[in-house]
């Protein structure tokens, strides 16, 4: 896709990407990453454009969009090329929206490495929750519409065990118009939990929704500008429900409080926790499914204490990906988790992530409530 460079507002360049003549065979999609920036170069310590840039993205201005060039190493040829994203930052939620018509993998490859490592730049994660969000919101739009492929997921560290042969993971990819009410069986008999999904909306087109931000038109059947729009309408419902989650998981702060005495002054570590609540009771043997979980995404748990009975599980935690630590402190009913420091929200939101995708995909996050 290649968009013809001039200075671009929002509105300007999703009037282009509209009607933007595509090469045959390519699906226009959009890519959605959760930022800490809210501009592209002004930040005080260091901006979104320096961090791409020490990833070893080129990036050009134009206007209020960039262009980002992306390496990568081609899977059948093995030869280096470069993948193409049009980026806007939204000031006030600080999403980035790419634009592009590259392949998952090449995103994967390039954007999505740098979400795995980079502080202050995450996925905007779909989860089982955000699904059936989507679910309802999407029929509420387009009542004829129906979900025609998904792939669905058991892990046998589900805290809610699967009916059929829990101790097996299962991977599910199911074709058919009557997706909707196959995934509601599949997830009753066997456990799993939606990762992708394709709905067909009548007279427009077919979209794929992807759990890492993804969103893609995989067929139209408008030729006008309708089927894109419905691609924008799409991300705007999903980015809604994950920013709620986002906002509460930046209520957690580090401060050092200064305390004077007559002598000296002290400093004095102020924590605000953030609380997972899980959709069930838990008993001990999911404390030791969660550590199984942790430790296989990148986790380490130390000095941590469980107690059997009225479970509780307490201890330390350092996310080797995002390098950052932090404390948990879990009972039969919810985790309080607690920064060690500064913590930025994408090493909390990447811990959340893991919980709902690996171990409870009914959790939910709130703001702890002062007792």
């Amino acid at each position: 896709m290649e968009i013809p460079p001039r200075e671009y507002t929002f509105e300007s360049f999703v009037d282009q990407f509209l009607t933007q003549e595509l090469t045959p065979f390519t699906r226009p999609k959009i890519a959605c990453f959760l930022t800490e920036f809210s501009t592209w170069d002004q930040e005080k310590i260091i901006s979104l454009e320096k961090m791409l840039a020490a990833y070893g993205i080129r990036i050009e201005r134009l206007g209020h969009i960039r262009r980002l060039l992306a390496r990568y190493v081609d899977k059948e040829t093995g030869t280096e090329k470069l993948a193409t994203f049009y980026a806007y930052l939204d000031p006030e939620s600080k999403l980035l929206l790419c634009f592009t018509v590259e392949k998952k993998w090449v995103i994967a490859q390039t954007i999505g490495q740098i979400a795995q490592t980079a502080s202050g730049f995450y996925y905007l994660f779909i989860g089982p929750r955000t699904f059936d969000l989507l679910k309802r919101k999407i029929l509420e739009e387009y009542p004829f519409a129906k979900c025609v492929y998904f792939t669905a997921t058991y892990r046998p560290e589900f805290a809610r065990k699967s009916e059929t042969r829990p101790e097996i993971k299962k991977t599910i990819m199911y074709h058919g118009e009557d997706g909707l009410k196959a995934l509601e069986e599949l997830e009753s008999y066997y456990g799993v939990r939606p990762r992708v999904m394709h709905f067909m909306i009548p007279d427009i087109g077919r979209y794929e929704i992807k759990n890492d931000g993804c969103v893609t038109l995989w067929s139209a059947e408008d030729t006008g500008v309708k089927p894109r729009k419905v691609l924008l309408t799409l991300i705007d419902m999903a980015a809604k429900d994950v920013l709620i989650s986002r906002r509460i998981i930046e209520t957690s702060n580090f401060q050092l409080i200064p305390i004077k005495t007559e002598r000296k002054t002290f400093e004095i570590p102020k924590l605000t926790p953030w609380v997972i609540n899980f959709s069930q009771e838990l008993r001990y043997a999911d404390s030791e499914a969660l550590l199984h979980v942790l430790s296989g995404k990148g986790y380490t748990v130390f000095n941590y204490t469980q107690v059997e009975g009225s479970l509780r599980l307490s201890g330390m935690v350092i996310d080797h990906n995002k390098h950052n630590v932090f404390t948990i402190d879990m009972d039969s009913h919810k985790m309080i988790i607690a920064p060690r420091g500064k913590v930025p929200f994408d090493s909390f939101f990447r811990f959340y992530r893991v919980i709902t995708e690996n171990f409870d995909p009914n959790a939910s996050c709130e703001e702890l409530k002062e007792e």
